[in-house]
């Protein structure tokens, strides 16, 4: 399935069940999504592909796509609903008096909205509930509150 084939919520669900994972090196131990939100979008750890390549260096800015793809590496029977919830309940978390704020940025090589990382200030200041789908490249407006609402 190719994004330009997907024409409604589910069909989002199951690009990602059937679309090309990532992980994290061996040396990167992941027992929740959490662990995956730690090292992916805090501490911006490199991924590889399942098949053996590099994926992303460490240090890099990441998609939602990213996001969604290691998670339904580490986690296949969890839907994008429990995706979603994770980094909301993590956006609501207070770090060294700073709430965790996604900044993020539409970069044009990936057409892509990608994030710097969760306490960068390089982009534009949003919460994660302003992610938008189409930014991942898919045909709908759909956003993580009516992914969550279906």
């Amino acid at each position: 399935m190719k994004k330009s084939d997907v024409k409604n919520v589910k069909d989002i669900e199951n690009y990602y069940v059937n679309a090309r994972k990532i992980r994290f090196p061996d040396d990167v131990e992941i027992k929740s999504l959490d662990d995956i939100i730690e090292n992916l979008l805090i501490k911006a750890r490199e991924t590889v592909r399942l098949r053996g390549g590099h994926h992303c260096r460490h240090h890099r800015a990441r998609s939602f796509d990213d996001y969604f793809l290691i998670c339904k590496h580490y986690f296949p029977e969890l839907t994008l609903k429990d995706y979603i919830k994770a980094l909301y309940d993590r956006e609501s978390i207070e770090y060294i008096e700073k709430k965790l704020v996604i900044y993020v940025r539409y970069c044009p090589t990936i057409r892509k909205t990608n994030t710097p990382g969760l306490f960068s200030n390089y982009g534009a200041k949003m919460g994660v509930r302003d992610g938008n789908i189409i930014d991942l490249g898919f045909p709908l407006d759909v956003t993580f509150d009516d992914i969550l609402n279906t």
